[in-house]
């Protein structure tokens, strides 16, 4: 008996269509935190690090809520894709930011806007 469980040929996904799939998703993810940086005034290096200031937390976590609604990726990969982080720390930027969207007008209304631009750009 092997560890693995025996995936029918019909269920598997081709490599090189995952592959595809996993570039298709880093292409939004890549664009919404290009758009936190250039809005925050932060690098790439910075929205990765490991640095907690609230001047780059902030934006990372909105970087996270925003590819979470627009991009259609898990978690996992959105945590990948900011410099390797926990799918938990993901959800708990996601979710820090849906607290500051309730208590914020301003936040709301602005991130209702990127959004629905962002929607436009990522179908």
């Amino acid at each position: 008996m092997t560890p693995f469980p025996q995936i029918d040929a019909v269920e598997a996904v081709p490599l090189s269509r995952a592959a595809a799939r996993l570039d298709e998703l880093d292409r939004p993810i890549s664009a919404v935190r290009r758009f936190v940086c250039l809005r925050y005034g932060i690098t790439r290096a910075e929205i990765e690090g490991n640095r907690r200031l609230r001047r780059l937390a902030t934006p990372r976590h909105i970087a996270f809520w925003l590819a979470l609604r627009v991009t259609g990726a898990s978690a996992s990969q959105i945590g990948r894709a900011f410099g390797g982080r926990d799918h938990t720390t993901v959800l708990h930027g996601y979710r820090n930011v849906e607290e500051w969207r309730r208590r914020d007008a301003g936040l709301r209304t602005w991130t209702d806007q990127i959004v629905a631009q962002l929607d436009g750009e990522f179908p």
